[in-house]
């Protein structure tokens, strides 16, 4: 019997993890970046293996959005739940985006490998937060860790974003490419 909880991105933010200021300089060294801190905290993850697997998923499809917002995410072997990550980047840099806009807000994304279905969700519940600007507008205002969360907090409690998460450990079946 699978068992089933209730998902929102809430739940896998940890406000250690939401970063004001970064200056990464680049789409390869922001992608270094999500990969160096999330392994620190996380030091049963490779941070070699993670930033591969970033770049893996670029190479499929630009994760850049638009709107100045990019959605860095993969599976990764050996992640046991989903990490989230949260850079507001001092200055922008280019993700390749459709609209050419420089990218200053990074949500980045890992679940385990087998999660494919609560991968989809969580990545239409980071979209559908994102696409509101005045989300955006507020990431981009504030400047700290701590005030980054209560936005996070005050639209997700708000916009009730919530998704049925399989967290049996039996494989997922779906090998779609995300």
């Amino acid at each position: 019997m699978e068992d089933r909880v209730l998902m929102n991105l809430l739940n896998i933010l940890e406000p250690d993890q939401l970063f004001c200021h970064v200056n990464s300089g680049s789409k390869k060294r922001t992608l270094q970046y999500i990969a160096q801190t999330i392994t620190r905290k996380h030091t049963e993850l490779s941070a070699d293996e993670l930033f591969e697997q970033l770049v893996l998923r670029e190479k499929l499809g630009n994760t850049g959005l638009g709107n100045g917002f990019a959605l860095p995410h993969c599976r990764l072997s050996g992640c046991t739940r989903p990490l989230a990550l949260f850079l507001q980047l001092d200055n922008p840099v280019d993700f390749d985006t459709e609209d050419n806009q420089l990218i200053d807000l990074v949500f980045s994304l890992v679940v385990p490998e087998n999660c494919a279905d609560l991968h989809l969700q969580l990545l239409r519940q980071t979209v559908s937060l994102f696409d509101r600007k005045e989300v955006c507008h507020a990431l981009r205002c504030t400047d700290s860790s701590a005030s980054l969360y209560r936005i996070f907090s005050h639209h997700l409690q708000q916009n009730g974003n919530t998704t049925v998460a399989n967290t049996s450990t039996a494989p997922n079946r779906d090998t779609r490419k995300i």
